[in-house]
């Protein structure tokens, strides 16, 4: 071997010699030749040397007659660089080393090729040995080459003449690429290997890719990371691979791809089956040590922020919705609204998968804290987006907020399942409180299978138990039953992921009973108007609900098609009783009373119901129809039926101690019949990113066409008497005598609407920098006819609406800040565009206003964001600024004598408002135990408003509203079985009329609490919280008063795989759960009291069944 390579050397120090002795390579009077080598195939021994030439400043001058003549016979094979595939057509030119042609002959043959496996051409030329020569060569397809052929390896034949062979790779102008990607994993425990190094080799031994990147994932509806190593090479039938990483041993391996083309005819290959790597083990003895284990709670991925579920100490029987809880950054509200660092979570994801889609409190309720792996946020692309084509987009202004909540692989193709019941009392006599819950769940990384049912009268619709992190609960909700079951399939198919079926049903009942109790103050520039009222609500509905989907994705297209439909029935009593007093005495004063302008009775029976269906279909347009440079674009349609009805009976009776002549008695009967349906159809399409250097530009375009027809018919029958009258049969079961139509207020509309809109985007970035423009307009045609009170009226208009945005960011990592430019207007609606006049309720009118013009507001926003992993530090800042000119306003007259209300919408200058929310949350120590979060709201708002007294001028109002809000939470963790937290929730308001309409106002709410978590002995957990609702500055002082409310709730699991749990609950133990509302605008406050549910004690035992695969 070293022989051959010292005699390989000797001949190129020959060939130097020669080639400046001859004086050959004189191109022209100013080049000289750079010489260099490269190998054949491994099949040959011949060597073929290429020649650059480089200009320098010497004269050189080439003789012919110095040029050897005996005949020379050149054989020359060439071949696809990257496919190794013979190229029989081509154009090759014979010249000398100055680029004169010359004369030979030239003839092509044919031959099997052994080692090739296939057959190959010879192109064969003839000529006087004159070397080096140079071959021009052109090949249809390929890149031209032009190649200096050396007299190495010349065969000296018996004859006297020469001959010599030489192979020649050509590469193709535009070259197939195929993205490639595959999983290494370790082979004994299966976890992906992260810091490996994947090279792609062709099968001669070239390198295609040194290394391939990496990326972890766990977007793909998968129960565990994905380390992906992904690039793209030339298109071959078969590749090398090569892979090393730290601690394994190397492998490699010969594959075969059959790639797949997606939507975009971009070709894809990812290998089924993951690389496994086996780990070098080497003994080594250790001193004793003692090892102390922290888990890092949360880290940054690129945009992605991923929380460690283990890492958080919760009692056995917590759920997912406790855990989120404990998330840095994150917040819960009862009605399962999550949010991250300030960002609102759009969807809760299992293992990548919609589950339940609308619903989160199945999951957040059902799913056991310990089955979680960990919780990944992150922007998700559309449906109609590629994964490949998401990495690649930079602008995130259409995707989705999501949660993904993945699973421990543990569970993979077993079951979780929970079964709860309960029973109790509360402090309202002979009243049992109860409550049973079931919910099952299997999964895989193909599908999933999950069930529930719920029953409960604990104004709750999933379970009992604490009312979160010491959130107040919602009094309006009065007191509820609820049953409520439903089940979910959804399933990818064997050869796709992402693309699948999904079907879900849902079934609920319902029944409610609200009581609520109102003071209000109306603001009027002569003077205001306190009122008060009772009203009882007893409420009984029924839903039931299907949703299915299903997608597929094939070589040029990718269709979702879906359906939806929703039914809802129910039924309502309702007894209300108002009272207004005639010179404006504030409610519960002594005079109220005895200055009653009015008293009111109304009593109503109502039944409904509704049916909604509705249907989609998307795609992505096939490709070859659009330009290539079209990086995404995408086909929707959906439709829609909509039919209601709403029948009511009822009396009302209005009596005026001091005008007896206007009381009002009567019975009626109101019934609604309405039906909608659409078509929306919209087309979009994203040109690629343009890179140049360090920047990226970027074109959407997106165009939709809407189509909606309304019809709605009010039919409302009187009969008036003497007196009070409180039967309220319907007057099909009463008889028709004395009933009469209200014809002025008796209607039968029909609204049709037709919009076109474009959406283009336009955006650049470079360097972390970036600005868009994100201009809307529609064009609108609507047309409304109505027909009432024995006179038709028709309106059509046309209207554009703009909203156009301009944003300037700064993003990294870590940070992130902008600042965003919006101005829009919005068309006014036909109903209060329509000339009429409705008086169905005898104290409220409602007008008409035919010369309403268009809205315009304007809004600033500016805003900085970032996240920290050490000591899980987030921060959130921003402040917007928004004026609205012609704003709609309802300008409200009210008539001394009668009491009644006069409405009409009106354009008003004037409104606007700042705000400025802050959030910081970050720990404390160096160790983690101390965690702090503060959210901070502050808002100033200036509010115009029309209000007067009949028969005086319509006169506006401004008032001045401060807003301050303020939510702290500190948690300490004392250690791993006790835990501290205290929280305050302040809510400050005060209101200044400039018009001197009423005195200012101001008052607050001030929430504050500890809460208390232990592991007692014999793993009793304990869970405690005392929170204080303070209220100040009320009207009414019965409302100032502080509430102490007390939660405790006591858990033990048993069991030999701690599958029981038994909980005691105690919900509002000091019997203090506020129940009082305040609401405060530029026309008015009203302060509301509920019914809600009473405090009651509940036992409840859980039974956890979890099913694990059997290990192979």
């Amino acid at each position: 071997m070293k022989f051959i390579q010292l005699f390989n050397m000797f001949r190129y120090i020959s060939l130097l010699i020669a080639l400046f002795s001859c004086h050959v390579y004189g191109n022209n009077s100013n080049d000289i030749v750079k010489i260099t080598t490269t190998k054949g195939s491994s099949e040959t021994s011949q060597t073929s040397v290429e020649v650059e030439y480089i200009n320098v400043p010497e004269n050189k001058d080439v003789k012919d007659s110095d040029l050897g003549s005996p005949e020379m016979t050149l054989s020359v094979c060439l071949y696809d660089r990257f496919t190794d595939g013979v190229i029989p057509n081509a154009r090759i030119t014979l010249c000398d080393s100055l680029g004169a042609i010359i004369g030979c002959k030239y003839r092509s043959e044919k031959f099997d090729d052994v080692n090739k496996e296939k057959y190959s051409v010879l192109h064969i030329f003839s000529y006087k040995h004159t070397l080096p020569v140079m071959l021009k060569i052109d090949a249809p397809g390929y890149i031209p080459v032009d190649t200096l052929i050396s007299d190495l390896a010349i065969e000296h034949l018996v004859t006297g003449n020469f001959t010599a062979f030489c192979e020649i790779p050509l590469q193709q102008i535009d070259i197939p690429m195929v993205s490639l990607s595959l999983e290494v994993v370790n082979g004994e425990t299966l976890f992906p290997i992260k810091n490996a190094k994947v090279t792609i080799d062709d099968t001669r031994g070239n390198i295609l890719v040194d290394s391939l990147s990496f990326s972890v994932t766990s977007s793909e509806r998968r129960a565990y990371d994905q380390a992906t190593y992904s690039g793209r090479v030339p298109l071959l039938q078969e590749y090398n691979l090569r892979i090393s990483a730290k601690g394994f041993e190397n492998a490699s391996n010969r594959f075969k791809v059959q790639p797949e083309t997606d939507s975009r005819g971009n070709l894809y290959y990812s290998m089924d089956n993951p690389i496994e790597l086996t780990p070098i083990h080497e003994g080594k003895r250790l001193n004793e040590v003692t090892v102390t284990a922290t888990r890092v709670k949360m880290v940054m991925k690129g945009d992605t922020i991923e929380y460690d579920a283990t890492a958080f100490n919760l009692p056995r029987g917590s759920m997912l919705d406790d855990l989120i809880r404990q998330l840095p950054g994150a917040r819960l509200n009862e009605n399962g609204q999550i949010s991250i660092n300030g960002q609102f979570v759009k969807e809760l994801l299992v293992n990548g998968r919609e589950f339940f889609k609308g619903d989160p409190q199945v999951a957040l309720r059902n799913l056991p804290h310990y089955t979680v792996k960990n919780l990944q946020a992150y922007y998700r692309a559309p449906a109609h987006m590629s994964q490949e084509q998401a990495e690649q987009t930079t602008d995130k202004s259409g995707f989705e907020y999501v949660l993904d909540v993945n699973l421990k692989r543990e569970y993979l193709g077993g079951w979780i399942s929970n079964y709860e019941i309960g029973a109790g009392s509360s402090t309202n006599q002979a009243d049992f409180r109860w409550l049973g819950r079931v919910f099952a769940m299997t999964f895989t990384d193909l599908y999933y299978v999950a069930a529930y049912a719920n029953a409960n009268n604990l104004n709750n619709s999933s379970k009992a138990g604490s009312k979160g992190e010491w959130s107040k609960p919602d009094p309006s909700a009065g007191e509820t039953k609820v049953i409520r079951g439903g089940i979910e399939y959804n399933t990818d198919w064997r050869d796709q992921k992402r693309n699948g079926v999904n079907i879900k049903v849902d079934a609920a009942n319902e029944t409610s009973r609200l009581g609520i109790t109102n003071f209000a103050e109306l603001f009027i520039p002569q003077g205001n108007s306190f009122s008060k009222g009772v009203r009882k609500t007893d409420g009984k509905v029924t839903t039931l609900s299907f949703n299915s989907e299903i997608s597929r994705r094939f070589k040029i297209i990718r269709p979702v098609l879906g359906i939806l439909a929703d039914y809802k029935k129910g039924t309502s009593k309702r007894d209300e009783k108002n009272e207004r007093t005639e010179i404006f005495n504030e409610a519960g004063s002594p005079d109220f009373e005895n200055d009653l302008l009015y008293q009111r009775e109304q009593i109503a029976n109502g039944k409904n119901h509704r049916l909604n269906i509705y249907g989609f279909m998307r795609m992505a347009i096939p490709y070859g129809i659009l330009p290539k440079e079209i990086h995404t674009n995408w086909l929707s349609v959906r439709a829609g039926y909509s039919k209601s009805k709403w029948v009511e009976n009822g009396s009302d009776n209005i009596i005026y101690p001091s005008l007896p002549a206007n009381n009002l008695f009567e019975l009626l009967t109101e019934n609604n019949p309405s039906r909608s349906h659409y078509i929306d159809i919209s087309a979009n399409i994203q040109l690629k990113d343009l890179p140049e250097r360090k920047h990226i530009r970027r074109f959407n375009l997106t165009y939709g066409y809407r189509n909606e027809f309304r019809f709605g018919k009010r039919q409302i029958e009187r009969n008036k008497s003497d007196e009070n009258n409180d039967d309220i049969t319907a007057p099909s079961l009463s008889g028709m005598q004395g009933w009469i139509m209200d014809v002025a207020n008796s209607y039968l509309t029909t609204e049709r609407t037709q919009s076109h809109e474009l959406y283009p985007i336009l955006s650049y970035s470079t360097k972390g920098f970036g600005i868009k423009l994100n201009p809307v307009l529609t064009f609108l045609h609507r047309s409304m006819h109505d027909y009432r009170d024995l006179t038709r009226t028709d309106l059509q208009r046309n209207d554009m609406q703009y909203n156009i945005g301009l944003t300037i960011d700064n993003n990294n990592q870590a940070n992130s800040r902008y600042i965003t430019f919006r101005i829009r207007n919005m068309a006014p609606s036909m109903n209060y565009l329509m000339d009429v006049r409705d008086n169905s309720n005898p104290l409220l009118v409602s007008l008409g206003n035919s010369g309403l013009k268009q809205s315009i507001q304007y809004v600033v926003t500016a805003g900085m964001s970032g996240s920290k992993t050490s000591r899980q530090r987030m921060y959130n800042l921003s402040i917007s600024a928004s004026k609205t000119d012609r704003a709609f306003a309802m300008a409200r007259t009210f008539d001394q004598t009668t009491g009644v209300l006069t409405s009409r919408p009106e354009n008003i200058n004037g409104n606007w408002r700042i705000d400025m929310p802050m959030e910081y949350s970050r720990t404390l120590d160096r160790k983690d135990h101390i965690y702090f979060s503060n959210r901070i709201e502050p808002r100033f708002e200036h509010s115009v408003d029309y209000s007067s007294i009949l028969g005086s001028t319509v006169r506006k109002s401004a008032v001045d509203g401060w807003n301050i809000k303020d939510n702290l939470l500190l948690r300490y963790k004392v250690t791993e079985a006790i835990n501290l937290s205290a929280k305050v929730d302040f809510d400050w308001h005060r209101l200044n009329s400039l018009d001197n309409v009423f005195t200012t106002m101001s008052y607050f709410d001030v929430n504050y609490g500890i809460g208390f978590k232990a592991r007692l002995p014999w793993e009793i957990d304990l869970d405690t919280d005392v929170m204080a609702y303070c209220r100040r500055g009320y009207g009414d002082p019965t409302m100032n008063r502080t509430d102490w409310v007390w939660n405790l709730q006591v858990m033990k699991t048993l069991g030999r795989s701690k599958e029981w749990t038994i909980k005691a609950i105690g919900f509002d133990l000091l019997h203090q759960l506020p129940t009082i509302k305040r609401t405060l605008t530029a026309q008015g406050t009203t302060e509301t009291s509920y019914n809600s549910q009473p405090a009651y004690a509940l036992l409840t035992l859980t039974y956890r069944l979890d099913i694990k695969p059997k290990k192979k």
